[in-house]
């Protein structure tokens, strides 16, 4: 099984507030903040791919990321919140996913951790709601069954506003 991270969207404000489609939903001041704490956060993780739903607040979650690896981001259709579980999970056991970071929604991967703990190939420590901006870090020992542990989102103020 590849090490790779399950990261969900910082904040984007209220979907019911939000006049335009929601794919086009940006982050909000939090929701950037939360960008930002996703570089510290992983700082020690190797990073080679970054793939994102098509929605503007994963992409932009994976922002400053991109930047600070020098990484391009990838748009992957398979991690909007409908898509098929199954086809997400081929996804993930994939071995083209060692390396990657996966920017999705909080159904789509809540999904993913509960078919984990039904049925593996992932042992879930601690299970937690993914809170936005969260991540799961996925590795595995030579020999031993992967593991995902959870990592809370982290809050960096930034310049921008």
């Amino acid at each position: 099984m590849p090490v790779f991270v399950l990261l969900r969207h910082g904040h984007a404000g209220q979907k019911r507030e939000w006049p335009f489609p929601d794919r086009e939903r940006p982050l909000r001041g939090r929701g950037r903040q939360e960008a930002q704490g996703v570089v510290g956060t992983m700082q020690h993780v190797p990073v080679r791919r970054l793939f994102t739903s098509p929605y503007r607040r994963c992409w932009e979650t994976l922002m400053p990321l991109s930047a600070a690896r020098g990484i391009p981001v990838e748009r992957c259709d398979l991690l909007a919140p409908d898509a098929d579980l199954e086809d997400v999970l081929a996804l993930l056991a994939d071995e083209e996913s060692d390396g990657a970071v996966f920017c999705t929604h909080g159904e789509l991967l809540e999904q993913v951790l509960d078919r984990w703990q039904s049925d593996g190939p992932v042992h879930v420590r601690k299970r937690v709601t993914t809170k936005k901006g969260g991540l799961w870090v996925v590795d595995s020992a030579p020999g031993k069954a992967p593991v995902a542990r959870y990592h809370s989102a982290r809050r960096v103020k930034s310049d921008r506003r």
